[in-house]
């Protein structure tokens, strides 16, 4: 695995908590935008703060919402977790 892999990989800790509030809320907002891109209903309640996160990722790259110049989008989380 490379430094930047590790960087942004989460640890194991944050896969086993549960989202914050406000994550879940945010998760929600991508959501509703990226159902016009064709993203079914995901069951947000059971996802860990890491899966969370992961969605949040991979939504901003569906939606625009937080695009960096030149970047590709990225795969879909797999599953609960990523």
């Amino acid at each position: 695995m490379t430094s930047d892999q590790e960087l942004h990989r989460p640890n194991d800790a944050s896969l086993r908590l549960p989202a914050s509030e406000s994550q879940v809320k945010y998760l929600r907002y991508l959501l509703v935008r990226a159902h016009a891109a064709g993203v079914p209903y995901l069951p947000v309640e059971a996802l860990s703060r890491g899966a969370v996160s992961a969605w949040i990722d991979y939504l901003r790259s569906v939606t625009g919402e937080f695009e960096e110049e030149g970047a590709a989008p990225s795969p879909p989380p797999t599953g609960g977790a990523p």
